[in-house]
């Protein structure tokens, strides 16, 4: 069996499969802890369908938003929370320099991380006070400027999985005869610093890992949300009969990632189609008529 899906900027995903003749429907939700395995798994999953709704909804002209808290705007998301809760979460890191990065903090550190449960209920209840934040931000956005938005609300370090500080990094493409200005999406944001970055190269999948490791991982939680209207590719999916043969890609493409799985024989191949050159009335393309 194959599977493909194409993305509206280009990008296609590829994956082959073997089916056996005894394959049974997927079973029930298993309940208990999620294995290390699991997770990681799952992570990959949610970073591929990031990636596919950001290919498929976003254009050059999108930005990367990131909004972290000050020590008062983190005051303000906080105060809702129950005394020990806030106490828990101030002590758990502390911040250094403008960026939000964190540090531990002596013997207060060591008797929150000894709370583990208590602390992870704490942290839960500051994002779902944090992410309220986010939806309001975008609000305020959104009577200014149509757009398309996914946010994603991060505590950890993407590289080390230590605790920082609550932010919200938020993909958002202005629609069609929309201008974004810099200056109104920083002004929209009081709680602390605000970072904007343009969208870079064609294939956004590099994104969406980095953002999707930032997410600590929390059962029964989404990873992201995003603004109504946005569309996410649907499979089209073909029988083959050789699942081991190699996933031939058009001529022309340029290949972006190929996994192959020696034990589940399964392949993965992510690719992405050049853009055509637009040819004037006589048949030549730009080059050939800079030429001339």
């Amino acid at each position: 069996m194959e599977r493909r899906y194409q993305c509206k900027n280009g990008v296609v995903e590829r994956t082959r499969f073997c089916v056996g003749d005894r394959a049974l429907p997927r079973s029930g939700r298993r309940k208990g802890a999620t294995t290390a395995r699991e997770q990681e798994r799952n992570l990959n999953y949610a970073a591929r369908r990031l990636a596919r709704l950001l290919n498929n909804n976003f254009s050059e002209e999108a930005l990367l938003i990131t909004l972290d808290y000050s020590g008062s705007g983190l005051d303000q998301i906080l105060e809702k929370l129950t005394p020990r809760q806030q106490a828990l979460i101030r002590a758990s890191a502390s911040p250094v320099g403008e960026i939000g990065e964190w540090k531990a903090v002596g013997k207060i550190r060591k008797q929150a991380v000894e709370l583990g449960e208590e602390l992870r209920i704490a942290m839960d209840a500051a994002i779902r006070a944090a992410e309220h934040q986010a939806k309001l931000y975008l609000r305020r956005i959104g009577r200014k400027i149509r757009n398309k938005a996914v946010w994603i609300t991060a505590d950890i370090d993407g590289s080390t999985g230590e605790l920082v500080r609550i932010h919200h990094h938020i993909p958002l493409c202005p629609e069609a005869g929309q201008s974004v200005s810099w200056d109104l999406l920083r002004d929209q944001w009081k709680l602390g610093g605000v970072n904007i970055q343009r969208f870079y190269g064609r294939d956004y999948t590099p994104l969406a890992n980095y953002l999707m490791r930032q997410v600590r991982h929390r059962p029964d939680a989404k990873k992201y949300s995003c603004s109504r209207g946005l569309e996410m590719p649907q499979p089209e999916e073909r029988i083959v009969l050789a699942a081991h043969n190699e996933i031939r890609t058009p001529a022309g493409a340029q290949v972006l990632e190929r996994q192959y799985n020696e034990e589940h024989v399964g392949q993965y191949v992510r690719y992405i189609m050049r853009k055509k050159e637009r040819r004037d009335a006589d048949g030549l393309q730009k080059n050939q008529r800079d030429q001339r």
